[in-house]
């Protein structure tokens, strides 16, 4: 195979993923697959456990139970029934079914351990925090509470856990984006977490619109609100420790919860693109409401 064709090949795959991801509860079919990467049924099938090592089902079901891992972790007030539907699956029973084939361990079980015992179930999507709290002596972190205007913008996606790819990324971002005209002086570049993302990260530029967009542009529109912000450096694994320190120790006294919209995003000191990942300072922002 040529590397076009692989470049070509990967383009597709991940319009794909990130279609699986904006329909996580939905029951897409095959055909709906192959229609978005623009292949035959069988081409796309082949084509995509290549690329994936996993078939389309097999890698929708990885997402929604990972996306459900973290509801379980970060959703407390939310009943087991409730995660299951929100991350597509027909009945209990049959997430639990799932649940347990991934993890070895039942939903209800993860639900009933303690803020470190819970970490080390999230070792399952490639996350290594090595405690809960990043800072040495175990010190308060400062968390603030901020509101913020909509973000809309498009993205792209790289591996969470590799910080050169994710600088490669932001990069690919902006050179996409000034080739069709829409980087702008007030353009600004952040990062997308999101659970329903498992261990994929989305590299995001803001823009003034998003309407009318070619259809081979990604976009999102992140909600105005109230974020509690918290700062960080470091690799992907830091990130992790501290939203799990803001999940596990502040939110409990501080009169929030999670807000059903869970995308969160992270602010940056200096330019994702020409300063390595793990080289920057960062503030990541959760979006929260009201107990």
């Amino acid at each position: 195979m040529d590397k076009q064709t692989e470049k070509e090949h990967k383009e597709r795959i991940n319009t794909v993923i990130d279609f699986m991801f904006k329909n996580i509860n939905d029951n897409v079919s095959l055909d709906t697959l192959s229609r978005t990467a623009n292949y035959s049924p069988f081409h796309f099938q082949k084509i995509f456990k290549h690329a994936t090592g996993k078939t389309p089902k097999q890698f929708i079901i990885k997402l929604r139970l990972e996306a459900a891992l973290h509801l379980i972790v970060i959703h407390p007030h939310k009943s087991i029934f409730e995660i299951a539907s929100d991350c597509g699956f027909s009945s209990s029973s049959v997430f639990s079914r799932a649940f347990r084939n991934f993890y070895n361990t039942s939903p209800e079980k993860v639900r009933s351990l303690n803020p470190r015992e819970k970490l080390k179930v999230l070792k399952k999507l490639n996350i290594k925090p090595t405690s809960l709290s990043p800072t040495k002596n175990d010190k308060e972190l400062q968390v603030s509470v901020k509101k913020s205007g909509a973000l809309k913008g498009i993205y792209l996606l790289a591996p969470f856990h590799d910080c050169i790819k994710i600088q490669q990324t932001f990069k690919e971002l902006i050179k996409l984006a000034k080739a069709n005209d829409l980087y702008a002086s007030n353009s600004r570049l952040f990062g997308i977490l999101s659970p329903h993302h498992g261990h994929t990260y989305m590299a995001f530029l803001s823009l003034d619109k998003i309407n009318g967009l070619p259809t081979k542009f990604n976009s999102i529109e992140l909600r105005t609100g109230k974020y509690a912000s918290i700062k960080t450096h470091g690799k992907s694994e830091e990130t992790m420790q501290v939203v799990h320190y803001l999940f596990q120790k502040w939110l409990p006294k501080s009169g929030y919860k999670i807000a059903n919209e869970v995308i969160g995003f992270e602010s940056f000191s200096e330019s994702p693109s020409s300063v390595a990942y793990d080289k920057l300072q960062r503030e990541i922002h959760i979006p929260i409401e009201p107990v």
